[in-house]
């Protein structure tokens, strides 16, 4: 990954994160956002190559899967079972302070085990808006 491509990927993660702090998501607003915080720090780190047109369904099925009793278990064990060597990110640090420094977590962590599906929905749309497309774009050009 060359250092121009990982700043973007940087500057991307970020303003994921931003958009995802001013989203309005309801009653459970607080819930839903470090849900999706904790969804974004899974997505983003994931290695690359483990990256396929299925990633959002596996993330489902080892969230699903997991017997983690708290979110930031469940983000270490959902990244170990897809990529143990995932790849942190100087953005993901904001979305994983906001894990460990909130009461909201194990509503967070019952929300996506139950509602898995539509939050991982949700992420995927606001990922893709941000980050995916910088990540299709630089495939592009190092092929070429």
């Amino acid at each position: 990954m060359s250092e121009e491509h990982k700043g973007q990927r940087e500057m991307r993660l970020r303003q994921a994160y931003e958009y995802i702090e001013v989203m309005d998501l309801g009653e459970r607003e607080a819930a839903v956002r470090l849900a999706l915080k904790a969804l974004l720090v899974m997505r983003g780190a994931l290695n690359p190559r483990v990256v396929d047109v299925k990633i959002y369904s596996t993330l489902a099925k080892y969230i699903r899967a997991t017997n983690a009793e708290t979110l930031s278990a469940l983000v270490d064990d959902v990244l170990d079972n897809i990529s143990p060597q995932f790849i942190p990110h100087p953005a993901l640090g904001k979305p994983v302070e906001d894990i460990y420094a909130t009461d909201v977590a194990p509503a967070a962590l019952a929300l996506l085990q139950e509602e898995t599906i539509p939050l991982v929905i949700l992420l995927k749309k606001v990922y893709q808006q941000f980050v995916e497309s910088e990540e299709e774009t630089t495939e592009t050009e190092e092929e070429a």
